[in-house]
């Protein structure tokens, strides 16, 4: 089996045309697996379905996609996350790089390259798929 097909991927955007864009983008470069998601609550409440890699937006709302970082990572630290962020915001970049983001992908005329740049690196990177561990306490999402 390809291996383009036994990644997961969750593409998280409250904006549609996003996650269609997104969407038919890695179905374009080979990655057919992909469950769309409206926002980053719908998000953490399907990471039982074990994805390999989550691509959100960042400033999506009322929970952020920096947010939902902060609990993916708590929760599944193996699930790669790419996050899409205005290239303007260097301080959220670098908290999300801080929170244990893969890859921070500017929004911009370029955002399609990197995003296949990232993922890439995270096929040439995966020796095998793990049995996913969640942690041993519960997920607390930030008061709104």
């Amino acid at each position: 089996m390809n291996r383009q097909n036994t990644i997961k991927f969750f593409i998280v955007f409250n904006d549609t045309f996003s996650r269609l864009l997104y969407h038919q983008y890695l179905v374009k470069i080979g990655f057919k697996n992909n469950i769309l998601i409206e926002n980053a609550e719908d998000c953490i409440s399907k990471l039982d379905l074990e994805p390999d890699v989550i691509f959100m937006d960042c400033g999506m709302a009322p929970l952020s996609g920096l947010e939902a970082l902060k609990v993916i990572k708590e929760t599944y630290p193996d699930i790669h996350v790419l996050l899409l962020e205005c290239p303007n915001k260097k301080h959220v970049m670098q908290q999300a790089m801080d929170h244990g983001a893969t890859a921070i992908i500017p929004k911009g005329d370029h955002d399609l390259d990197m995003l296949r740049d990232a993922v890439e690196n995270i096929v040439a990177t995966k020796v095998k798929p793990r049995k996913r561990q969640m942690a041993q306490y519960p997920i607390l999402l930030p008061n709104s």
